[in-house]
Protein backbone atom coordinates (compact mmCIF):
# COMPACT_ATOMS: atom_id res chain seq x y z
CA UNK A 1 0.00 0.00 0.00
CA UNK A 2 3.37 2.35 0.41
CA UNK A 3 4.22 2.06 -2.73
CA UNK A 4 1.22 2.44 -4.08
CA UNK A 5 0.62 5.60 -2.61
CA UNK A 6 4.29 7.09 -2.04
CA UNK A 7 4.17 9.53 -4.74
CA UNK A 8 0.76 11.26 -3.46
CA UNK A 9 1.85 11.53 0.41
CA UNK A 10 3.33 14.69 0.85
CA UNK A 11 6.50 15.68 2.42
CA UNK A 12 9.67 13.13 2.51
CA UNK A 13 11.16 10.78 4.75
CA UNK A 14 10.32 10.20 8.38
CA UNK A 15 7.50 12.81 7.77
CA UNK A 16 6.22 10.85 4.72
CA UNK A 17 6.19 7.67 7.22
CA UNK A 18 3.96 9.44 9.99
CA UNK A 19 1.42 11.21 7.11
CA UNK A 20 1.14 7.48 5.81
CA UNK A 21 0.53 6.00 9.19
CA UNK A 22 -2.07 8.64 9.89
CA UNK A 23 -3.94 8.19 6.53
CA UNK A 24 -4.07 4.39 7.63
CA UNK A 25 -5.09 4.87 11.15
CA UNK A 26 -7.86 7.40 9.94
CA UNK A 27 -9.20 4.50 7.42
CA UNK A 28 -8.64 1.42 9.69
CA UNK A 29 -8.75 2.12 13.13
CA UNK A 30 -11.05 5.68 13.56
CA UNK A 31 -14.14 3.44 11.56
CA UNK A 32 -13.48 0.04 14.05
CA UNK A 33 -13.43 2.27 17.02
CA UNK A 34 -16.41 4.14 16.42
CA UNK A 35 -18.26 0.78 15.56
CA UNK A 36 -16.91 -0.51 18.69
CA UNK A 37 -19.19 2.54 20.52
CA UNK A 38 -22.12 1.97 18.52
CA UNK A 39 -22.06 -2.28 19.13
CA UNK A 40 -20.40 -2.64 22.08
CA UNK A 41 -21.65 -1.26 25.33
CA UNK A 42 -17.79 0.39 26.14
CA UNK A 43 -17.10 3.57 28.13
CA UNK A 44 -16.20 6.51 26.01
CA UNK A 45 -12.62 6.96 28.26
CA UNK A 46 -12.31 3.27 27.21
CA UNK A 47 -12.46 4.22 23.42
CA UNK A 48 -10.53 7.66 23.59
CA UNK A 49 -7.40 4.90 25.09
CA UNK A 50 -7.87 3.09 22.40
CA UNK A 51 -7.76 5.78 19.91
CA UNK A 52 -4.93 7.51 21.38
CA UNK A 53 -2.57 4.40 21.85
CA UNK A 54 -3.48 3.30 18.19
CA UNK A 55 -2.56 6.70 16.87
CA UNK A 56 0.87 6.24 18.58
CA UNK A 57 1.32 3.02 17.43
CA UNK A 58 0.48 4.21 14.14
CA UNK A 59 2.69 6.76 14.32
CA UNK A 60 5.96 4.50 14.88
CA UNK A 61 4.32 2.11 12.41
CA UNK A 62 4.31 4.24 9.24
CA UNK A 63 8.03 5.73 9.86
CA UNK A 64 9.33 1.91 9.81
CA UNK A 65 7.56 1.47 6.55
CA UNK A 66 9.21 4.61 5.62
CA UNK A 67 12.36 3.60 6.53
CA UNK A 68 12.18 0.25 4.94
CA UNK A 69 10.21 0.85 1.52
CA UNK A 70 11.47 4.64 1.18
CA UNK A 71 14.64 4.76 -0.37
CA UNK A 72 14.35 1.93 -2.14
CA UNK A 73 11.36 2.70 -3.77
CA UNK A 74 12.10 6.23 -4.30
CA UNK A 75 15.23 5.02 -6.33
CA UNK A 76 13.30 2.60 -8.16
CA UNK A 77 11.08 5.01 -9.36
CA UNK A 78 13.07 8.19 -9.97
CA UNK A 79 12.26 10.19 -12.97
CA UNK A 80 9.74 7.59 -14.06
CA UNK A 81 6.43 8.55 -15.10
CA UNK A 82 3.53 7.08 -13.36
CA UNK A 83 2.24 4.49 -15.18
CA UNK A 84 -2.11 5.33 -16.01
CA UNK A 85 -4.18 2.36 -16.70
CA UNK A 86 -5.78 2.51 -20.44
CA UNK A 87 -8.76 4.98 -20.96
CA UNK A 88 -12.16 2.39 -21.44
CA UNK A 89 -13.42 3.48 -24.82
CA UNK A 90 -16.17 1.16 -24.41
CA UNK A 91 -18.74 3.22 -21.72
CA UNK A 92 -18.72 6.40 -24.29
Amino acid sequence: VYALLFHGIPGKGLFKGMVFGVIVWLIGVVPAIFTMYILVNIHPTALLYFLTQSLVEYLVYGPAVALVYGPAFAKATAGKPVERAPDDQSRS
